[in-house]
């Protein structure tokens, strides 16, 4: 796999919020060209958790959107970092009421074997199996 280059946060979501078309325009050129050349972009997964916090506090989408945003950009010529990871993080955070963040942190421990996940976060050890509270 040969790497045209990494994707940032902004553009991803410039691209899917579809504010600025010029910005737009932009990506849908580096994608195009990208393909041509026969390359993929990188994504790292600190991206993918910026963006899930964008979309669903920003742009107040709902879990199910911000995953079908977030799988959407499998279309594209990308590799998306720990993608195992990814596609377990999408599947808890929709079917739980936890932030992306502590979806990935369970998805992680689960998919590494390394359960319980030890945590002072009272939500997140509230309904979820595999975490424990640590509690004076």
């Amino acid at each position: 796999m040969s790497y045209k280059g990494t994707i940032d946060t902004n553009l991803l979501v410039l691209f899917l919020s579809q504010n600025n078309p010029e910005k737009r325009q932009l990506f849908k050129d580096l994608i195009k060209n990208t393909e041509k050349e026969g390359k993929v972009l990188f994504i790292p997964f600190i991206v993918i958790v910026e963006l899930a916090y964008v979309l669903e506090r920003v742009y107040k989408l709902s879990k199910t959107d911000v995953k079908k945003l977030i799988e959407s950009l499998s279309a594209l010529p990308v590799d998306i970092e720990n993608k195992s990871i990814l596609n377990e993080t999408l599947d808890t955070y929709v079917n739980t009421k936890l932030k992306f963040g502590d979806a990935m942190i369970l998805a992680a421990s689960k998919l590494k074997g390394s359960l319980p996940v030890f945590t002072f976060d009272k939500d997140f050890a509230k309904e979820n199996n595999g975490v424990t509270l640590l509690a004076d």
